[in-house]
């Protein structure tokens, strides 16, 4: 459970060579608990793939992809790094004690992601 916090965290995402893209509904920031909710601030991430043939594609999410709203997403093709930064002024506020998720795709090979989402917990 999180506390009530008047300043923005940060969680970093590291997915890299161990398979670690290919996921659906993993939790970046579990579910606050009742009466709470993460407001979103930002995300800044890179993506490559590990050969000119690797497509990927990763979105953050308010609760699971297939029933949720898709709040961020990007997308690489082949070995150049892809750099995503976003802000969100005033905060996009997800549900009331719900997860932010991310769920990753890639073909072709293996493709790589580094990051950080920045965010604070609020009382719903």
């Amino acid at each position: 459970m999180f506390n009530e916090t008047n300043y923005i965290s940060a969680s970093a995402l590291d997915f890299d060579a161990n398979g670690d893209i290919a996921m659906t509904d993993t939790a970046v920031l579990a579910a606050p608990g009742a009466g709470y909710r993460i407001v979103l601030y930002g995300v800044n991430v890179s993506m490559a793939g590990s050969t000119a043939a690797t497509a990927g594609r990763l979105y953050l999410t308010n609760g699971t992809k297939a029933s949720a709203t898709i709040i961020w997403q990007m997308r690489c093709q082949g070995i150049y790094p892809v750099q995503s930064d976003m802000s969100f002024s005033p905060g996009v506020k997800l549900d009331a004690n719900t997860a932010l998720n991310i769920t990753g795709e890639e073909s072709g090979a293996q493709a790589y992601a580094f990051g950080t989402v920045y965010y604070r917990i609020e009382r719903t």
